[in-house]
């Protein structure tokens, strides 16, 4: 099956078309059998189709927005042989299914190259207009039956160009339904939990990556709870009114939330909502960042700590030194700073190996670190 016929036959499911919904439409313009006759009787009259479809294309050609739907003369032969074939179906007599999968087939074609729906109307009106002198050039001497002809092809034209709304309508659908499917399909990928707030902090919808980092079943529904119920932190009913009073567009807490480090964004859902009038949300991404939490600890750690001791270095001991110097100062208060030096330390790294040295050094903070009292500072100033 061809693509369009494909989208055609999507395209008629959607759209409940089939032989009972085109009888209604016909039915519905006053679609008789005697309009079905009239338009036939041109196809004896009527030889000389090709000027009708030259002046035809000759506006199409002459409008900017248009011009760029034929880029070539080849192009242009093709269009304007379809053009004849359709007139030729268009007083046809025939204006069953088979023209109607023929019209919605057209109509998805105009939808796939990029034809807007509003330059539709200029075509079909164009007929219509050209279509006047052309008629009375062969019915003019019997106008009851020209005004009838006319009548008659102007309900065709008006039934096809309800089919191309159609088919300009379902494609705007699909387009839209295939973005949404697509923004869900890039949601649901995220590692973040993310959840859409109404202004109350109610849950609306939810992703089941939040569940999983709020270690709740995805058969558990968050929607309709208070997002305060889900995420209990300090901080985040204030975080989200200050954005819905228009504050900075996204604002995050960090929280410790069932053994995890979790970063809490909270932004504004502004894509035309509040202009329609509807209420304002905000959407919520829940990030875990315990590990960047843990080696955030472990980076600083090492900044001031021995790596193999563990003990507080040289930095933190001159921090602490100041921090004590100036409270005793304040305070009356003294204190004292003990330095203790390994004697033929170098003799065992050079006699043993560093390994053994460093197993010394290792077996020596312990013995300090558990004599030393809380309160005390047992730090290492060398080997840094």
């Amino acid at each position: 099956m061809k693509m369009s016929d494909a989208a055609v036959a999507a395209l008629m499911r959607s759209n409940g078309i089939d032989a009972t919904d085109i009888a209604r439409r016909k039915q519905f313009l006053s679609f008789s059998d005697t309009d079905v006759s009239l338009p036939t009787e041109l196809r004896v009259y009527w030889t000389d189709v090709s000027r009708f479809v030259d002046d035809f294309y000759a506006h199409i050609i002459g409008t900017d927005e248009l011009r760029g739907f034929i880029p070539d003369a080849a192009t242009l032969a093709r269009l304007k042989q379809a053009q004849a074939a359709y007139f030729d179906r268009l007083t046809g007599g025939d204006y069953g299914i088979e023209y109607v999968l023929e019209r919605l087939r057209v109509a998805v074609m105009h939808r796939h190259v990029g034809l807007d729906p509003k330059w539709y109307l200029g075509p079909y009106s164009q007929y219509l207009v050209r279509l006047l002198p052309e008629l009375w050039c062969v019915l003019g001497h019997d106008p009851k039956r020209f005004l009838a002809t006319y009548a008659a092809l102007e309900k065709i034209v008006f039934l096809d160009l309800g089919l191309a709304l159609d088919a300009c309508a379902y494609a705007d659908r699909s387009a839209i339904q295939c973005l949404r499917h697509y923004a869900e399909d890039i949601v649901a990928s995220l590692p973040h939990g993310l959840a859409v707030l109404s202004r109350t902090l109610h849950v609306q919808s939810s992703t089941d990556a939040l569940h999983r980092l709020l270690g709740v079943a995805n058969s558990e529904p968050l929607v309709g709870k208070n997002i305060e119920k889900c995420l209990p932190v300090a901080g985040l009913r204030q975080h989200a009114y200050a954005v819905l009073a228009g504050a900075a567009p996204s604002r995050s807490v960090i929280a410790e939330l069932a053994q995890k480090w979790l970063r809490i964004t909270i932004a504004g859902i502004r894509p035309a909502e509040e202009q329609a009038g509807q209420e304002k949300r905000l959407v919520v991404l829940v990030e875990d960042i315990t590990e960047q939490q843990a080696y955030a600890a472990r980076i600083e750690h090492l900044a001031f700590h021995d790596s193999l001791t563990g003990l507080p270095n040289r930095a933190m001991f001159t921090d602490r030194l100041k921090q004590t110097l100036v409270h005793a100062e304040l305070h009356h208060e003294r204190f004292a700073v003990i330095y203790m030096d390994l004697d033929r330390f170098k003799e065992i790294n050079d006699t043993e190996g560093h390994t053994v040295g460093n197993r010394v050094l290792t077996e020596v903070a312990r013995r300090f670190r558990a004599t030393v009292s809380n309160g005390k500072v047992l730090a290492r100033m060398g080997g840094n």
